[in-house]
């Protein structure tokens, strides 16, 4: 009965260990194998597409051209901020619980002067200009 025991036992300690091992070493693979990819953000290729678009149909944005389009809008009327007029005659008209971003704006086809906003949570708002 001993020798059983000490069977039984032995083959319970050699089964743990071979378990332990090949966890082991299934781990070390994984480990390995994620460590050797590259992790890439897609960052580069969104800059690069956005100053595609931008530069057509050259590859790229002349620093020249850069310049002129900062000089050009430092001259426009609509970026000097003394001919801002800031007017407080938004109203909303619902829900008022809620707030967000725009998702569409509409003017009155009966009266150009009044424009509506619709939020993307609900919310509805008139301006009187």
């Amino acid at each position: 009965m001993n020798r059983k025991i000490t069977t039984k036992t032995i083959f319970i300690l050699f089964s743990v260990i071979f378990s332990f091992l090949a966890l082991q070493l299934s781990i070390d693979s994984f480990n390995q194998a994620s460590s050797t990819e590259e992790k890439i953000s897609g960052a580069y290729d969104a800059l690069n597409f956005w100053t595609m678009a931008r530069a057509y149909p050259g590859d790229d944005i002349p620093n020249v051209a850069r310049y002129a389009a900062y000089e050009q809008a430092k001259q426009n009327e609509l970026y000097k901020t003394e001919n801002l007029q800031i007017t407080n005659q938004w109203q909303t008209i619902g829900p008022h619980n809620k707030g967000g971003r725009t998702n569409a704006i509409a003017f009155n086809p009966q009266n150009p002067n009044t424009m509506y906003l619709g939020s993307a949570s609900g919310g509805l708002w008139r301006s009187y200009t």
